[in-house]
């Protein structure tokens, strides 16, 4: 798989498909789908721009695909075999729901390594359903994670205003509008998407009468390469502990929660490269 590994370094995705199998898949749509009729009108007006977003440890099932063996085989053959878990959510976009806004997910710029080709953190997404262009696919920037963007500029402006872009109060503003570079990446339901956090990804709007549902996972392929003041950042998945029921399997996610013992200063947290991303 190392055109796949290739591609992830260059490009800053690729996809790898039938990860899911049917049963899985199945359960993780009946599951999904009790959540998301679990929130209110409140819910989905301040989450328009991804319709709705829900915590993935609310349901102790997540923690199988937190935890799922096909996916772990994949971050081995890959080159990693202690990936860590981070966080996860449920994200589903309804019927005529607008489009997700441009983003990136990079929060440790203020470190060096952010400037690098080296595996840092990704973001795994399961798509439950087919996705195209009409019920509001996966766009992305290919090279964002590596090169500045003129979409790079509006990144202050949205973390300032992270409620009024989520509401999507503007949707003439270039972060919902094509973008230069992007490119869609349609998949079939049970595929997975592997993405650099640092790269500029969207999704379209749906304009089809059914939900379009993404699982979206955030891992560490290589957590313990990093270096310490980004471990320090992260510090442990334990203190989360509130976020899970009472039912959850922590044999299954335990292994995989990042942790750190030591007594380094945690490299400060920011979304904002700065002119080193040239």
């Amino acid at each position: 798989m190392t055109t796949k590994i290739d591609q992830i370094i260059q490009d800053g995705y690729c996809v790898i498909e039938d990860v899911l199998d049917s049963n899985m898949l199945q359960q993780l749509r009946l599951v999904s789908d009790s959540m998301i009729a679990q929130q209110d009108e409140t819910h989905f007006k301040d989450h328009a721009s991804q319709g709705c977003i829900i915590r993935i440890t609310k349901h102790p099932f997540m923690a199988q695909i937190i935890a799922y063996p096909p996916t772990l085989k994949i971050f081995a053959d890959l080159g990693f075999d202690d990936a860590k878990f981070m966080s996860g959510f449920v994200i589903s976009k309804p019927p005529g729901g607008p489009p997700l806004r441009w983003h990136q997910d990079g929060f440790w710029w203020s470190h060096p390594l952010s400037y690098t080709s080296q595996t840092q953190q990704w973001l795994l997404m399961y798509y439950l359903v087919d996705t195209d262009r009409q019920n509001g696919c996966l766009r992305l920037i290919p090279g964002s994670h590596l090169n500045r963007h003129p979409l790079h500029q509006y990144i202050p402006e949205y973390e300032n205003n992270v409620k009024r872009f989520n509401r999507v109060e503007e949707l003439n503003h270039p972060l919902f509008q094509p973008a230069e570079g992007e490119v869609d990446v349609p998949v079939k339901a049970g595929d997975l998407v592997i993405g650099d956090a640092r790269l500029f990804h969207s999704a379209h709007s749906n304009q089809s009468k059914t939900w379009r549902t993404v699982l979206t996972l955030w891992y560490w392929p290589d957590f313990n390469a990093m270096p310490e003041s980004i471990r320090a950042l992260m510090g442990s998945n334990r203190h989360r502990s509130a976020e899970y029921p009472d039912t959850w399997p922590h044999h299954l996610t335990d292994p995989l929660q990042t942790e750190y013992h030591g007594e380094i200063e945690p490299v400060i947290s920011s979304r904002f490269p700065t002119p080193e991303l040239k």
